[in-house]
């Protein structure tokens, strides 16, 4: 009986949640910058993304102007510099799920959101390789982009007729994105200490809702 009684207490509250919600599907595309560069052995590498881009789905709770906004974007970063042997291309899913909350009027409002950032390495053209600093010039230092990480992400915007939205947000990388290959023959073993690889980003963004 109890547990008849708690599926018909949570049935009651699903389908008071849907009704007093607001489901909205749409797309993403914005601009990231200010990502800040690796350093290897104090060499600086470039880091750049040039667009981003995907689908989103925004769920709001009606009478509290609360609820989630959930991303699917594609990144591509385009990693160079001087002393690499060659440009390395890395393209990332990239998946933000925030809590999001709305005020204003029905047709101009402003929004704020907050919370995590998942990445996933899709595909990467090569490896990091960097000439060490040796005289055996066939040693090098090779890094690998790693295959997850994940971060915060805070922003605000505003919205214009229920549709549009404009907004920026800032993404905070608590993970390392690349990593030393280690233990192969071929190449040096000895671990670097100068690697430095803490970045955060800005994302100006415009999304359309259907």
């Amino acid at each position: 009986m109890i547990k008849k009684v708690l599926f018909f207490v949570f049935c009651l509250t699903a389908i008071s949640y849907f009704g007093y919600s607001q489901f909205k599907f749409g797309v993403k595309v914005g601009a990231p910058f200010k990502l800040k560069n690796l350093e290897i052995q104090n060499n600086n590498i470039r880091i750049f993304r040039p667009f981003s881009i995907g689908l989103l789905s925004e769920t709001m709770v009606l009478p509290f102007s609360l609820g989630f906004e959930v991303s699917a974007l594609y990144e591509l970063e385009r990693v160079s510099g001087d002393k690499l042997m060659n440009s390395v291309e890395v393209n990332y899913l990239v998946v933000p799920i925030n809590l999001k909350w709305k005020t204003g009027l029905k047709n101009l409002k402003v929004f704020a959101l907050s919370g995590a950032v998942l990445e996933l390495n899709l595909h990467n053209s090569k490896n990091i390789e960097l000439n060490s600093n040796t005289t055996i010039s066939s040693l090098k230092t090779i890094y690998k982009p790693e295959d997850f990480t994940w971060g915060l992400n805070v922003g605000a915007g505003i919205e214009f007729g229920q549709t549009v939205q404009f907004g920026v947000s800032y993404f905070c990388n608590f993970g390392t994105s690349y990593k030393q290959i280690k233990d192969d023959l071929i190449y040096s073993n000895e671990t670097d200490n100068t690697f430095k690889d803490s970045y955060g980003r800005f994302l100006i963004y415009m999304n359309y809702l259907f």
